[in-house]
């Protein structure tokens, strides 16, 4: 089930994390982000502002695999009726070169001259050379908005009801990849 917010970040620490560059931080304080049209029973496991707000559980789960490339924030979100709390913001800056371009349907903006994917499929050869320390949650080169987890993980997650709400999609290169 895709979730219904549209958080942005409403304290001014987004530069913390809102760059692919890997820039050791900390804080103590939870960063911010808002979506005043919506009520706290309508907030997923994992809320998607470009980077990733997720369930202190979730983080958790993710946190024991020592991800690569990973910054982990303490964060809060503000909604309609109040403030839900023991999130976690993750800042994903492990991007891989794991693309099929071949496969994917792809054109050029005329605009912006961006590359915009409409089909994304995954290169199962890319994927191999992969180390495995970098396989645990990273981002596609060149699909900010996507973000793969490990196996592993969805295995974890996949039963457990207090992530029902999330889309859950074992990776399948023979499929078309899904963006978030």
């Amino acid at each position: 089930m895709r979730s219904p917010s549209q958080f942005q970040c409403v304290d001014s620490r987004e530069f913390l994390y809102s760059t692919n560059d890997y820039i050791p931080t900390t804080t103590i304080n939870a960063i911010k982000w808002q979506d005043g049209n919506i009520l706290s029973t309508m907030v997923h496991p994992i809320a998607s502002n470009g980077d990733l707000c997720i369930t202190k559980d979730l983080a958790e789960i993710i946190m024991s695999f020592d991800p690569y490339g990973i910054e982990v924030y303490p964060a809060s979100l503000v909604v309609k009726d109040g403030e839900v709390t023991e999130r976690y913001l993750l800042a994903i800056n492990n991007i891989q070169d794991v693309v099929d371009y071949d496969k994917s349907v792809t054109e050029i903006s005329p605009n912006s001259g961006d590359l915009i994917v409409h089909r994304l499929f995954l290169s199962e050869d890319k994927l191999l050379k992969v180390p495995e320390d970098k396989k645990v949650i990273y981002r596609a080169k060149d699909m900010n908005s996507t973000v793969f987890f490990e196996p592993k993980i969805y295995d974890l997650i996949k039963d457990d009801d207090r992530f029902r709400l999330v889309r859950k999609l074992k990776k399948d290169i023979t499929m078309r990849a899904p963006k978030i």
